[in-house]
């Protein structure tokens, strides 16, 4: 095998690796099963909302609007895309109103190892940018795969969706890992720290 093709191999592969690293918790296999707990471990826990938000590119409140599932790094790999309007900026260079795209390893047919986002799900979003190539550059990650996931809480008063981007408005954590101190609960207000 030439070299060339070896480089050609290892890419994908290597991207593969990475992005199984970001997101290397599990839940039980369903997608959208909110709050299943994990059974795997992250690279990274984190301590607090100003330590993810510092490892994040863009912290925002978001609206799912829509979710395709893509096999764009390699054949057999499922990605979910979920397209967000983002309603709140924290952190970052959005504008209020600008459509974002977030990546997120596995689909419905190809179990996930972090939940899912929703389409017409609010939510609190700690995001990281893909550091991928071309068009796939303009994406972005959850920050430690499903540390920065925080879905509007159920006994939220905020029924619109100025109300879920005020700044009192609550978020549950998704996805809680065991030995992490993150709390289970954000406000916008209290997403940095």
């Amino acid at each position: 095998m030439t070299k060339l093709k070896q480089i050609a191999i290892a890419l994908p592969v290597a991207a593969i690796i990475s992005a199984l690293a970001a997101c290397s918790s599990a839940n039980d296999g369903v997608a959208g099963s909110e709050g299943s707990g994990a059974d795997g471990s992250r690279a990274r826990l984190y301590n607090s909302p100003e330590d993810m938000a510092s490892d994040s590119s863009a912290v925002i409140v978001g609206t799912v609007s829509g979710t395709r599932t893509v096999d764009d790094i390699d054949a057999t790999t499922d990605f979910t895309l979920s397209d967000l309007r983002v309603d709140k900026v924290l952190k970052g260079g959005f504008a209020e109103g600008a459509s974002i795209t977030v990546r997120q390893l596995g689909s419905k047919e190809q179990a996930p190892p972090a939940t899912l986002l929703k389409p017409g799900s609010e939510y609190l979003l700690y995001l990281t940018a893909s550091g991928l190539d071309g068009d796939l550059a303009k994406q972005y990650y959850v920050t430690g795969g499903n540390a920065g996931l925080y879905a509007a809480s159920a006994n939220s008063t905020a029924s619109t969706r100025a109300n879920l981007a005020a700044d009192d408005a609550g978020f549950a954590q998704v996805d809680p890992e065991p030995g992490e101190n993150l709390p289970e609960s954000l406000t916008a207000e209290s997403a940095l720290g």
